[in-house]
């Protein structure tokens, strides 16, 4: 009986060991499997923030990119508005000429071209302006050739005898120089901003 005893106290054994054992077991199994949980969640975490972050520069870099070439479109449309203005400001003054105050004007650009010479001028003009040079130089106090050779909707060129010194007072000139003057100003009021 003694064995008997002793097989039953040792089978009693064993299952509590089995018990202790499977109980360790599982508690090591949910420990394990919590802890996974925990390295998968921070592993999902991380990448999800990485993701996020890349989400975030391509984002931030089409709408870069989409501004820049909406101001470049911007900058383009205003520049093509000025252009059509200042040619349009040219065709018109094409149209000079036929104005009743072209005479006056003609007079004034030629005595300002002339105040900067010495007393001794050749006078370029367009052939259409060959009579009114004629007559606006005879009224300053000047020696004057008048050479009839450049096209030009108005005004004229006039230089030293020698040449060394050259005034361009046609309205060509003088457009062109007033647009570059003139372009801030009219972008302001055009646009409101310089």
């Amino acid at each position: 009986m003694a064995l008997e005893e002793m097989l039953k106290a040792l089978d009693e054994a064993g299952r509590e060991d089995c018990k202790k054992l499977k109980a360790d077991g599982k508690r090591i199994a949910k420990q394990i499997i919590k802890e996974a949980e925990l390295e998968r969640d921070r592993f999902i975490e991380h990448h999800l923030e990485k993701a996020r972050v890349t989400a975030a520069l391509k984002k931030a870099k089409i709408i870069n990119n989409a501004n820049f070439e909406l101001k470049k479109d911007l900058i383009r449309a205003k520049e093509d508005m000025m252009s059509k203005l200042f040619a349009k400001i040219g065709e018109e003054a094409k149209k000079i000429r036929k104005s009743p105050n072209y005479k006056d004007v003609f007079e004034k650009l030629a005595a300002e071209s002339i105040s900067s010479l010495n007393s001794k001028v050749k006078a370029y003009v367009d052939p259409s302006d060959e009579s009114l040079a004629r007559q606006a130089l005879s009224r300053l106090d000047v020696e004057y050739q008048i050479l009839p050779t450049i096209k030009t909707v108005g005004g004229l060129k006039a230089s030293s005898e020698d040449g060394k010194i050259t005034v361009n007072n046609t309205l060509e000139s003088r457009l062109k120089k007033a647009s570059s003057l003139l372009k801030t100003e009219v972008f302001k009021l055009l646009f409101g901003e310089a």
